[in-house]
């Protein structure tokens, strides 16, 4: 009798140890998870913050193009920043500065 309530006691506590096992694997998990899921939800806000800044610019780069551009501007435009000239046109430079 003395045995029969040894091994009861005996299965008793490795269940017991196999719950406890059980659950902390179960918590170790849920933190792992939670933490990824925050890191995930940072990156998120970072994502849909740079697609709005590309939004913004796209809408002022369509305002750009939808406004009222002549040929004069572009001509203009080309001379003053890329200091192209037309073909037989002849170009002056001044060397006394």
């Amino acid at each position: 009798m003395l045995a029969k309530q040894k091994k009861k006691r005996r299965v008793g506590l490795l269940t017991k140890l196999a719950i406890v096992v059980f659950s902390v694997y179960t918590a170790v998990q849920l933190i792992t998870l939670q933490v990824q899921k925050n890191e995930l939800k940072r990156e998120n806000t970072l994502k849909q913050e740079q697609v709005d800044a590309v939004k913004m610019k796209n809408t002022a780069l369509s305002a750009i193009i939808d406004s009222e551009i002549t040929e004069e501007m572009i001509k203009a435009q080309a001379r003053e920043k890329l200091d192209l000239v037309e073909p037989g046109e002849r170009v002056f430079v001044d060397i006394s500065k």
